[in-house]
């Protein structure tokens, strides 16, 4: 995927998406053969299948940045600004198969959230992964699938994302 274009003003809105990345302006404007086009297609309907991923972060800027690459993926995205709007929106009927979870968040933060998450047996097993720019933070501590460091390589974001499916 690393031929891929994009838009790159839908990830300029938050910074932990480094912008190399990305494709230039310049380049959005040549054509992009079909068979390129035809590949990314099938890739990206292959990673998805509409599955649904939880984001929750309290900075909105991540949430919509990193809404809008989850949705071009293929994605549905449901986003929730700190941990208590998180639980209430899965006790609402939300399933996602992976969540991505900020640490650091008023109300409920990522600790809190997590351990009421693992309170509640439908969502006990459900694939946790922290995004933050924390750098020390410890996996077994948290019982998380991952953690990605801000900022955060969109393929190394796909790579999560493609991980156990």
């Amino acid at each position: 995927m690393a031929g891929t274009q994009m838009n790159q003003d839908i990830f300029s809105r938050a910074s932990w998406f480094p912008r190399h990345s990305f494709a230039s302006p310049a380049e959005l404007t040549r054509p992009v053969p079909s068979s390129v086009v035809g590949s990314w297609n099938d890739d990206a309907s292959k990673l998805s299948s509409a599955r649904t991923v939880l984001v929750v972060d309290d900075d909105q800027s991540i949430r919509e940045a990193l809404g809008d690459i989850l949705g071009i993926l293929g994605y549905n995205v449901e986003v929730a600004c700190d941990g208590a709007q998180a639980l209430e929106c899965l006790r609402q009927g939300c399933d996602p198969f992976i969540i991505f979870l900020d640490l650091g968040m008023p109300v409920m933060d990522g600790w809190q959230f997590r351990q009421e998450l693992l309170k509640e047996p439908r969502f006990a097993a459900t694939r946790v992964v922290v995004i933050t720019a924390a750098s020390d933070v410890r996996l077994d501590s948290l019982q998380v699938n991952d953690l990605l460091t801000k900022p955060v390589p969109l393929e190394r974001l796909i790579e999560v994302l493609e991980a156990e499916q």
